[in-house]
């Protein structure tokens, strides 16, 4: 769920044949007319509003109930901490510190007021946790289901890391471990807002996102805005526990599958020069792992597994079809 990228975020139920194609919506917007005011437009994990300084990152993200986690009791809770995390997780992907928030709430016509002071509440605990002012919103009362929508502005810590970076033989580096975010991960993660100080300070990064659609969809979306290819080693893979636990479960997927392709890690995806990434190690004092998972080559998206090269396709997270797959779970 990349923020000022105007993520479509797909309704429960919905076939992929009959979804908007996110990322294909994304190519289409970036044929509009570009603003001089935005040094980093639309497309990337937030967009930047040049300043006269180091500019001002910009970025949005809506939750809904029933799509980005299941409907019913406790999901006010869920969608009021992630709506703040999956923002902050958007400005660590620009190497950015965040300032402040609006929340806009479209909540059911029976107890919205009780639903409204419990989100809000939690809304502004987050925000202080994470040294963010809360700065208003909108409350509207419609409908059957809850629905936070969040804009949240930050600063680059120095110069802003886009999408756009990644060089021929960079190694490609992940934060944390992959797979699986749908047994809890995905509601309660972290936003790694100190390791993107950390990357910055001792990098930075030639390019990065945060994983929120899939490993191989977000490391697309980088190789795409590089015009690069990479080189994934299967056996590199930071494999979760909660990917193994699901694919022993009987899942269709392999645990590297569900790592692959499983969404809502929010784990940060970079590339960085071999130079760089020494230092970075050396200098590394984060409890979070790092993995070098792959290099950047010239073009493709290949996977090396057992000595096998093959040609992979992206895939991706769908909110809705995974929702709906975990209620009748």
């Amino acid at each position: 769920m990349a923020a000022v990228d105007f993520d479509l975020v797909y309704e429960v139920g919905l076939s992929m044949a009959d979804a908007f194609v996110e990322h294909d919506f994304l190519a289409w917007l970036r044929q509009l007319p570009a603003d001089d005011r935005l040094v980093v437009p639309i497309g990337d994990d937030a967009a930047l509003l040049a300043d006269g300084g180091k500019g001002i990152l910009l970025a949005a993200d809506t939750v809904v109930e029933g799509s980005h986690c299941l409907g019913g009791r406790g999901a006010a809770e869920i969608l009021a901490r992630k709506v703040v995390r999956a923002n902050l997780s958007d400005i660590a992907a620009m190497g950015g510190i965040p300032e402040s928030l609006l929340l806009n709430m479209v909540l059911p016509l029976t107890k919205a007021e009780e639903a409204a002071r419990l989100i809000l509440g939690i809304v502004a605990e987050e925000c202080n946790q994470y040294n963010v002012a809360l700065a208003g919103g909108d409350t509207v009362c419609a409908g059957e289901l809850i629905i936070l929508a969040a804009s949240v502005t930050g600063r680059p810590i120095d110069q802003a890391i886009t999408r756009a970076g990644a060089q021929l033989d960079d190694l490609i580096v992940v934060t944390g471990e992959l797979g699986g975010s749908i047994l809890g991960r995905h509601a309660d993660f972290k936003p790694r807002l100190e390791e993107a100080k950390e990357l910055v300070a001792h990098g930075p990064p030639s390019a990065m996102v945060d994983i929120s659609d899939g490993l191989l969809r977000d490391l697309a979306n980088i190789l795409t805005a590089s015009q690069k290819g990479a080189h994934i080693l299967a056996e590199k893979i930071p494999v979760s526990q909660a990917a193994m636990r699901l694919a022993q479960d009987g899942s269709s997927k392999s645990a590297l599958e569900h790592a692959f392709f499983d969404g809502e890690d929010f784990e940060l995806l970079f590339t960085i020069s071999e130079k760089r990434f020494e230092v970075l190690q050396r200098k590394w004092n984060m409890a979070t792992k790092l993995s070098v998972i792959g290099a950047v080559v010239e073009t493709g998206l290949v996977v090396e597994q057992d000595g096998e090269v093959r040609q992979v396709e992206p895939g991706g997270f769908d909110h809705g079809a995974e929702m709906k797959d975990a209620q009748h779970d």
